[in-house]
């Protein structure tokens, strides 16, 4: 093989890892997060998306399903001032997926439905 050669291969597979990295698939339940150079950039809905190679990344993917969560009974009194445990179940939703991201180790952001 002459030098002009494995440039060539080296080109190509240089442009095949670009090619990887910007095609993003986001399914229908989630939201993706792109960063640019670091930066919150923007929501991708879903559908097959194109990223910048190398510049803009996906930070990360937010799940939109409900989840359903296990919470302890809870007293709660009544105006007649009797102590009755709370047996409900709580439905809860992701309401915004830009911060879901980065707030969800310091506290949830997920609002009561």
């Amino acid at each position: 093989m002459n030098a002009g050669a494995v440039v060539g291969i080296i080109i190509a597979i240089l442009a095949l890892v670009a090619l990887w990295r910007a095609l993003v698939i986001v399914r229908q339940y989630e939201r993706g997060l792109v960063e640019r150079l670091g930066k919150y950039k923007e929501t991708l809905e879903p559908g097959l998306r194109f990223l910048i190679p190398f510049i803009d990344r996906m930070a990360g993917r937010v799940d939109m399903r409900e989840m359903v969560l296990d919470i302890e009974p809870q007293p709660v009194i009544t105006m007649d001032n009797v102590t009755v445990p709370r047996l409900l179940p709580t439905r809860c939703r992701t309401s915004m997926s830009r911060s879901a991201n980065w707030l969800r180790p310091i506290s949830g952001t997920l609002s009561a439905r």
